[in-house]
Parts: structure tokens; sequence; C-alpha cells
């Protein structure tokens, strides 16, 4: 029986980073305004989760191997790093700054109005890129084990030995 488990979940965690491109990535602090992962950076995330689920399908069948590995390693740090940047500045956004004087040159600051805060989607795409990340370092590093490449049949690495084959004729 041929074993796959980390195709399969590099596909699922690219499944989870697509999923979190929909959901609401911020909202304003007073609840007026909120942006999802399709108005910004979400796009170009979806577009690297679909080439990884790709990518996945194509080792689960076993058409390619180091190559497509490191090609999900590249998209899926790529996520993860954009991941990273947009939660970061979606949580170092800040509202406006209230100030009340009187008129002689005394200000006095009463605080951030507005402002955004994080919400699950961003998340989600983070959980998301990052577990892609980590299922695709681990194909680009790791050799396939005998147990993973075997078919059903239980010879199927070649025996070494030290003999020489030779043919009848010579």
């Amino acid at each position: 029986m041929k074993k796959v488990t980390n195709p399969i979940w590099l596909i699922i965690s690219a499944v989870i980073l697509c999923t979190g491109c929909f959901l609401p990535w911020a909202a304003e602090v007073d609840g007026l305004g909120e942006a999802n992962g399709m108005d910004g950076d979400g796009q170009l995330l979806i577009v690297f989760g679909v080439i990884l689920i790709v990518i996945g399908f194509l080792l689960v069948a076993e058409k390619v191997k180091r190559k497509a590995y490191f090609a999900a390693f590249i998209l899926s740090g790529l996520s993860l790093l954009i991941s990273i940047y947009d939660m970061n500045n979606i949580g170092s956004a800040e509202g406006a700054t209230v100030n009340i004087s009187n008129g002689e040159g005394a200000t006095i600051n009463i605080g951030s109005v507005g402002g955004t805060t994080i919400e699950y989607g961003i998340v989600i795409c983070l959980i998301g890129a990052a577990l892609a990340f980590v299922f695709s370092v681990r194909g680009v590093f790791t050799k396939a084990k005998e147990t993973e490449i075997d078919h059903g049949n239980k010879h199927s690495t070649p025996k070494m030995t030290n003999k020489t084959e030779t043919t009848e004729g010579e």
C-alpha cells in the first residue's frame, strides 16, 4: 500500500490557505468597515494556494518529486512571508489621534479613535501557509523510505549482490 501522507497534508494546508483569503482579515474598531483577503494580497495567496494544491496532486500521483517539493517550498515560503507582512500591517494600523486644545496652547491627548483589529481570516491564511511550508520543507529535505514508495510489492527495491552478471557468448 502506498503511503502518501505528506502530499495530502500539503493539499489540506493549501486549502486552508485559500479558505482564509475569503474570510475577513481586518475590521475597524468602531465596526464601520471590514476588509477581507480578496481586497488585497489575498488574490495572490489564492493563486499560490491553487498551485500548491496542483503540486500536491502531482505528488500523490508520483509524477514529480524533488522539483515539485522545491516549487512548493518557494510558493509556501512566499505565502508565509506575505501573510506575516499583512498581519503586521493590520496590527500596526492606528486610528486618528484626538487632541483637545483650550486655545491657550495647552493640549490634552485623549487617545486613538478608530484603528483596525486583526480578524480570523488572516490568521487562517497564516496557519495554512505555515503548514504548507512545513510539509514542503519536509519533502525537500527528507528522502523517501522504501515504505513510502512501496506499491504492495514487498521486494520493490533490487537486492545488491557482489556477483557480476554474465551473458552467454562472451
